[in-house]
């Protein structure tokens, strides 16, 4: 059965997320800018102090880098930020979501060996990884708020190029982070397996 009494360590994350959301996306998030009725600017600058604590890579494996947490502990981190601004808390948590699935298991170790250190230095992925997919249910996220496509349009095709590479067809419905991600993930599917694509 699955423990849900929170830790010492997870009580202790809490709080300093806690006391991170009081002191520096709390103001910001009250400031006339951030109540805009739409599509209010995105306040990346707390999104890169909050990644500065390592709320970007908490599903990643200590081996890459990251905090190894389980998903009780990431659902407390979104619980908090989600309480000072459900922006930024949407980005961190399906972010930090992402990453284990993506580097720790759907990334070749090639792959893995030229984009994890950028993923963690923060410095060319801009903050988030962004998934550009059909299917309501993926293997490296899901998406709770659409409604279901048919299955023959569920996911992009990937067919190998002569010389090298791949050619995409599809049409994605939703990219998550598209206007702050540098790279864009695309989940495809080539004849013999499914494959995640990096472009």
């Amino acid at each position: 059965m699955y423990d849900l009494q929170i830790s010492e360590e997870q009580l202790a994350i809490r709080d300093t997320v806690r006391d991170f959301v009081a002191n520096e996306i709390t103001p910001v998030a009250l400031l006339p800018k951030r109540l805009e009725p739409f599509d209010p600017p995105l306040p990346t600058a707390e999104i890169e102090k909050a990644a500065e604590l390592g709320l970007r890579t908490l599903s990643l494996s200590e081996e890459s880098g990251g905090a190894n947490s389980d998903s009780l502990t990431r659902c407390i981190v979104a619980e908090e930020l989600a309480s000072g601004d459900a922006d930024i808390a949407a980005v961190l948590a399906e972010t930090s979501e992402l990453a284990g699935p993506l580097f720790d298991r759907a990334m070749t170790t090639e792959q893995r060996n030229l984009i994890l250190p950028k993923f963690i230095e923060n410095n060319d992925f801009h903050l988030a990884v962004a998934p550009s997919r059909m299917a309501n249910h993926s293997a490296i996220g899901n998406s709770y708020h659409r409604h279901k496509e048919k299955k023959s349009d569920m996911a992009f095709k990937a067919t190998a190029k002569e010389g090298g590479g791949w050619l995409l067809n599809g049409i994605g419905t939703r990219v998550s982070n598209a206007s702050i991600a540098k790279h864009k993930l695309v989940e495809a599917h080539t004849e013999t397996r499914k494959s995640v694509i990096l472009k």
